[in-house]
């Protein structure tokens, strides 16, 4: 069997976005595949029988296709294609197979009304430099709204003018809500107010429709409200939730209330609310004593490209969600019964008649298609995409659990092949507010495993899926104590693992926890700190959000100080591990004055100690989950070869 090497990323196909049919009897998922000469992965439509286990294309479109929808009835399929470099909205009438465009202009999102008649369609406003409506319905409009801005000063009034997801400065575009009629394809605008809205939802009787907006400016420019539009009236109204929204999910209905996701302080963790304004209360639909929260952030290479709405309604409005149970991705009911679990479940359809289609993945093998009958308990394997992988020699992680006084280390140990002395490389998420999920497919740990190192993971204080107590102490020693202490487990377990070449890394608050760990012990021979976090202070004015957690600070002196006392750079002086520093040139989550803050640190006052900078063209804080495929490798080579160098005295490795 082949050594798996960091090419053969190219070879994964990312599933992602599931739907089932009305009559349950067909499911549509979006396949991606790397394209070689861009680096980009291209999303197309696959429609796959279940019975049969036959697979066709939806459409014979050569763009990016994305966001398949059924229509309720059955009868039409809607979904995205980005012809002409504008994301339009198609529908397919799945009896005769004739495709047909309802929109000129792009869409970022779309819902079907009840009775299959009416889309409702988010779509992107443009302005040109003197701030006039610009019609983007072509390629030729893109490219000349390009050339516009391209040539303009930037400029802005606004506190929130840049975002990570946005590769920078924001365009300035807001979001025209419109009710589009299926088989016309005319479109009535019903919101306009110059703020962004999306998720757009019907009620169950079709006479109202619910979606997010982002009304408020400064340093609430980002939350999310609910909105209402009655059909009939025209009318637009608030409606008031007692928790920050989160806008992971469309509105849905419960007992006839709107029903939505909102965080919940006392519990730490994102749950589900009904709204009853005429009793003026709210009811969360998880038990008091329940652990489990909507949609946390799993970290891995599993989640790549939407989705898919992390909760799920039945046909007798049953709720289904995605959660974690002690690092297992899983489907729950919310009453405590695991409606789909085994390996990781990604994402999944929502049920029609006891059925669901699901995306589930593990250590050794990327996300394919099943399906589940949840009244029998069957099961099929609908995709057999990445079998290429059996190919190459994979291994399971040991799962192991460090005992604390008051909580479990959950982690994971991959070894490689052989019996001799082999050096180590522990891995840290990012977030803090996240964790590894236990069946994770993770590239980066099996492709550093095929070149001889043991890679080590876990989730130390911190991190999500273990309660609200457990997320504290991120930042403090806390953390570090479950790190440095699991991975000692891990040598005590398994005594092949040499702690006298440990090397680590991490991105994000990973980045953050790699460079203080290293100017805390001299522990770690090697270091590799990606999209890094390294002084508080600075990061509130040049990062997107830095200054967000200042807001309604009375004594805004003593919060900068506190800050400032939260910088890695003051142990700089402590530091003699060989340091490489990966970051994103267009990252402006963890700006890259981030990373150059650093390594001008250890360049000037540390000069004994090896350090190197590898910046990446056009990649944001998402390098290592959604950049291009080139910069992917790249990346996964400069740290391979870096630990080689250092661990294991490699010079000049292939």
């Amino acid at each position: 069997m082949k050594k798996l090497c960091e090419e053969d990323l190219r070879k994964v196909v990312w599933l992602s976005d599931p739907a089932l049919s009305p009559d349950g009897e067909t499911a549509v998922y979006v396949r991606a595949v790397s394209d070689y000469k861009t680096g980009k992965n291209i999303p197309a439509l696959v429609e796959v029988h279940i019975a049969t286990g036959e697979h066709k294309p939806v459409s014979q479109r050569t763009k990016r296709q994305s966001m398949p929808r059924f229509s309720p009835d059955g009868a039409f399929l809607a979904f995205c294609s980005d012809d002409e470099k504008v994301n339009r909205l198609y529908v397919k009438n799945l009896r005769s197979g004739e495709e047909k465009r309802l929109t000129s202009s792009g869409v970022t999102d779309y819902a079907w009304s009840p009775d299959g008649k009416t889309l409702a369609v988010c779509m992107p406003l443009y302005y040109d430099r003197q701030g006039n409506p610009m019609p983007v319905t072509c390629e030729d409009e893109y490219l000349a709204w390009q050339r516009e801005m391209a040539h303009a000063p930037r400029f802005t009034e606004k506190l929130m003018y840049k975002l990570d997801e946005a590769f920078g400065f924001l365009d300035g575009s807001t979001t025209v809500l419109s009710l589009t009629d299926v088989e016309s394809g005319a479109a009535r605008p019903i919101l306009n107010e110059g703020f962004p809205c999306s998720l757009p939802s019907f009620s169950a009787d079709g006479k109202k429709l619910y979606y997010y907006g982002q009304p408020c400016g400064r340093e609430k420019a980002l939350t999310q409200k609910i909105f209402q539009y009655d059909l009939k009236t025209g009318a637009h109204r608030e409606i008031p939730a007692a928790h920050p929204v989160q806008a992971v999910m469309p509105v849905m209905e419960k007992n006839g209330l709107p029903l939505y996701a909102g965080y919940s302080e006392e519990n730490g963790r994102t749950e589900l609310f009904a709204i009853d304004e005429e009793k003026g209360m709210e009811t969360p639909l998880l038990p008091a004593d329940s652990t489990e929260g909507i949609d946390p952030a799993i970290i891995g290479d599993d989640r790549n490209g939407s989705m898919g709405y992390p909760v799920r309604q039945g046909e007798n409005g049953s709720i289904f969600f995605l959660t974690a149970r002690a690092g297992r991705m899983l489907v729950s009911d919310g009453q405590g019964k695991e409606i789909l679990s085994g390996g990781c479940i990604q994402a999944f359809s929502a049920p029609v008649h006891d059925r669901m289609a699901f995306l589930r993945s593990y250590p050794d093998h990327p996300g394919e298609l099943f399906w589940k009958n949840m009244k029998t308990g069957e099961e099929k394997r609908l995709t057999f995409e990445n079998d290429w992988i059996w190919e190459c020699e994979t291994a399971l992680p040991e799962k192991i659990a460090v005992s604390g006084e008051d909580h479990p280390v959950h982690g994971w140990a991959l070894l490689p092949e052989g019996t001799e002395s082999c050096p180590a490389v522990l891995y840290v998420h990012g977030g803090p507010e996240c964790f590894y999920g236990e069946d994770i497919f993770f590239f980066e740990a099996l492709s550093l495993r095929a070149a001889g190192f043991a890679v080590l993971w876990c989730n130390p204080r911190g991190s999500t899926g273990y309660g609200k107590g457990f997320t504290s102490g991120a930042y403090g020693q806390e953390a570090i104590d479950d790190l440095l202490h699991f991975a000692d487990l891990c040598a005590e377990r398994f005594p092949r693992i040499d702690l006298h070449r440990l090397g680590v890394t991490g991105g994000s608050y990973g980045g953050y926890m790699t460079n203080k760990l290293t100017m805390h012990t001299d522990r770690f021979k090697a270091a590799a700190a990606q999209r890094t976090w390294i002084d508080p202070a600075t990061s509130y004015g040049t990062g997107d959000m830095g200054f967000l957690s200042g807001s309604g600070k009375t004594d805004f002196r003593a919060y900068m100080l506190n800050r400032a006392k939260g910088s890695v750079l003051r142990d700089i002086h402590r530091l003699n591990t060989p340091t490489l520093i990966l970051h994103g040139e267009k990252d402006v989550r963890c700006g890259e004055e981030q990373a150059d803050q650093v390594f001008n640190m250890i360049r000037a006052l540390r000069p004994q100690v090896p350090c190197r900078l590898v910046v990446f063209p056009g990649e944001n804080h998402s390098l290592t989950r959604t950049g291009l495929m080139h910069n992917r490798i790249r990346h996964m080579l400069e740290i391979r070869r870096w630990m080689e160098k250092y661990l294991n005295g490699k010079e000049d490795t292939p």
